[in-house]
């Protein structure tokens, strides 16, 4: 029983962690693939882009890997793809920015229970929704 169930740990992480996520705005897997936007050894600092294999997609296991994550002023509409994954206990996001953002109305974050900041100031902002949000105490 040991062993079947240590057959299909290994069989969910690689099928996770080649799984690609789908970003529908452009501009937000843009920032994602192309710009200095994740800090993945929790040091503080914004490491580089969240595209760690440099194949041009996101996808779950670099996702993992991002501490903090700052895509503010990137034209970005929507978020959505970010809190898409059903794994939220292994999520390690600990801030999000998404400030000057005109065209961001609609936010919707789910599924980051260890999210302690949110930044997002400056946005054209009318809804914000939070659910399972264990650590925030920083917006």
């Amino acid at each position: 029983m040991k062993n079947v169930l240590i057959l299909l740990f290994l069989v969910f992480c690689g099928v996770a962690s080649g799984q690609i996520i789908d970003f529908p705005d452009p501009n937000f897997k843009n920032a994602l693939v192309n710009t200095k936007c994740v800090d993945t050894d929790g040091n503080g600092s914004i490491d580089g882009d969240a595209d760690l294999n440099n194949d041009g997609e996101i996808d779950v296991s670099e996702v993992l890997k991002v501490k903090r994550l700052n895509v503010d002023n990137q034209n970005i509409i929507s978020l959505e793809g970010l809190t898409s994954l059903t794994i939220k206990d292994l999520l390690s996001l600990t801030s999000l920015v998404c400030s000057n953002n005109d065209s961001l109305q609609n936010l919707t974050l789910v599924n980051l229970p260890k999210l302690s900041t949110l930044n997002c100031s400056s946005t054209g902002l009318i809804s914000l929704e939070l659910k399972d949000f264990d650590s925030l105490n920083r917006l």
